[in-house]
């Protein structure tokens, strides 16, 4: 027979790993982050793992992003935006549709890019729980967390600096 004690003792261990799988399935689910912009948690939980939120391209130099698991998220979201021509819903509906399923052939990235970081794996591998819904809100915030016209001509002139120094 067990006694109380012992029942109590594992009573904490317990409870903590109702917790945990508790928390598990829902820690990165399209929630509020710091900002309370549904996506952003996602963004910093999964997408961070690989993604820099941003890089200085000026100080980065032209291959400043080569030691990188994956394009920064500022330049990689503005590329994006500026081949689906900065609209939101294309923006949105490009990036919800690569991450399910992404391939070389659906990429909007230069050669270059994608020879050098590979092709993203589908975000199932990182997120398996993450939904359509999710996937939305993280692309969502994503749009509108970096600015484009800032951006979009530091990106223009790092991709002509690459050019440069590739000839």
């Amino acid at each position: 027979m067990t006694s109380p004690h012992s029942l109590l003792h594992r009573l904490p261990v317990a409870l903590l790993f109702l917790a945990l799988a508790t928390l598990g399935s829902t820690a990165v689910r399209a929630e509020s982050g710091p900002d309370g912009m549904p996506g952003e948690k996602t963004f910093r939980i999964i997408c961070q793992s690989c993604h820099l939120e941003s890089l200085d391209l000026a100080a980065a130099g032209p291959d400043g992003d080569s030691a990188l698991a994956a394009p920064p998220m500022d330049w990689l979201s503005t590329a994006i935006r500026m081949r689906q021509n900065n609209d939101e819903a294309g923006f949105v509906g490009h990036v919800v549709s690569y991450l399910r399923l992404p391939g070389l052939e659906r990429s909007l990235l230069p050669g270059d890019v994608i020879a050098r970081h590979g092709v993203m794996p589908p975000i199932s591998e990182y997120g398996p729980e993450l939904t359509y819904d999710d996937l939305t809100a993280v692309a969502s915030w994503i749009y509108g967390h970096y600015n484009y016209k800032k951006l979009l001509p530091q990106l223009q002139k790092h991709l002509q600096s690459r050019q440069g120094s590739s000839q």
